[in-house]
């Protein structure tokens, strides 16, 4: 399908003192044979925004509904005037597509993508981290906090793959963007920020580079980003992880990761070929705590209340939800019990197997993980604890 016209709202009153800053985003798509559809987008202004498709009646769906072309156009106003009672300004009129983009629209269900799963990170602590600061066998790069997306575009059409290798939908500007580099076939991994992609891999250019180690990887991906910029095909959705390659730089990186409150750093081996899994190559390492966690249904004590927080839980070896905490709700959309989140948290304390979370807060919501993402053994105690 072929993105028609775009709309993007916006919400904020910290202004006055509140909590939301958020903005939803439509796009009409059309196809001549398979007829008309939504797709939508929402979230938190500048973080990895939650994907799915407007139903004719304007309710939600993460598959795509395909329509008439009259019912797609009723369903988008609907939305839009829905959203605009609620407070939301437009960001800009609605806007036709400059170049019509052929996006992902599975049509029914779930649909693989049939590539390899992505490469994994494996945590190190400080003293890890300062070795390969020191190693010239590692670049050094930006801990991007978005959502893991890979870009592949082959011909006319492109996708977005998510962490379980699914399609999904990709925010309309970085689909137009990625039909227009100069190559028939492509496939980049990295991250998606709003409408904005972080790429720190790229897998396949008019041929399959995994076989190759990763200083070559970058370097290509490097070259293309450049020359599609050069030549003007390339505006500013799709871009490279920021890297340090020396040992020098590195320290000198490390230090502005810190002072800017990143979310940590990652260390690559540059002689690495691609290998899907959490396989031990490369690494990373997080200044700020996160996990991913599920949505529990509140006791009734918690319940009765009346706060508007929610319970987090983990999965321990026994394959028992434990209740590790709760954080706010407030500003942050619509938070479904058994949905999986990613929460930022100072530490943990407690035991092992009964673990809480001090000062959690929910940063966005994760439909690309699944149960077996909210392990136990994810939580990082503070020094004495989890015993």
């Amino acid at each position: 399908m072929q993105i028609q016209k775009t709309s993007r709202l916006l919400f904020s009153d910290l202004a006055a003192g509140g909590h939301s800053d958020k903005e939803y985003r439509l796009q009409m798509l059309a196809d001549g044979e398979r007829g008309a559809a939504v797709a939508a987008q929402y979230g938190r202004r500048g973080a990895a925004l939650t994907s799915g498709y407007l139903t004719a009646g304007a309710g939600w769906s993460k598959t795509v509904v395909v329509m008439t072309p009259a019912q797609a156009q009723a369903a988008y106003d609907r939305k839009l005037n829905e959203k605009v009672s609620d407070g939301y300004q437009l960001d800009a009129p609605a806007a036709a597509a400059s170049a019509p983009a052929e996006v992902s629209t599975p049509s029914s269900g779930v649909e693989n993508a049939g590539e390899p799963p992505c490469e994994l990170l494996t945590e190190v602590d400080e003293r890890a981290a300062l070795l390969l600061v020191e190693s010239p066998d590692h670049w050094m790069q930006c801990k991007e906090n978005g959502r893991r997306l890979e870009i592949r575009k082959r011909g006319s059409r492109v996708d977005g793959i998510n962490r379980k290798g699914q399609i999904v939908p990709l925010p309309p500007a970085l689909a137009v963007e990625a039909q227009s580099l100069p190559l028939d076939s492509l496939l980049t991994d990295g991250e998606v920020i709003g409408e904005d992609a972080v790429a720190f891999d790229l897998l396949e250019a008019d041929g399959d580079l995994r076989a190759k180690p990763y200083w070559f990887r970058f370097s290509e991906l490097l070259a293309i980003l450049a020359r599609a910029e050069s030549g003007g095909s390339r505006a500013c959705h799709l871009r490279p992880v920021q890297t340090w390659f020396t040992v020098e730089d590195k320290r000198k990186g490390l230090a502005s990761l810190r002072e800017s409150r990143a979310e940590g750093a990652v260390f690559k081996r540059i002689d690495a070929p691609f290998r899907p899994g959490r396989n031990g190559q490369h690494f990373k390492f997080k200044f700020i705590k996160t996990l991913t966690a599920k949505i529990l249904p509140k006791n009734a004590k918690d319940a009765a209340k009346g706060h508007n927080s929610i319970a987090l839980g983990l999965l321990n070896s026994a394959g028992e939800w434990i209740e590790v905490g709760h954080a706010s709700a407030i500003g942050k959309g619509e938070l479904p019990v058994g949905a999986h989140i990613e929460v930022k948290y100072l530490y943990a304390y407690g035991s092992k197997e009964a673990p809480h979370l001090v000062q959690a807060r929910v940063m966005c919501l994760r439909d690309d993980q699944t149960d077996a993402d909210c392990s136990l053994d994810q939580a990082q105690f503070h020094q004495g604890q989890g015993y």
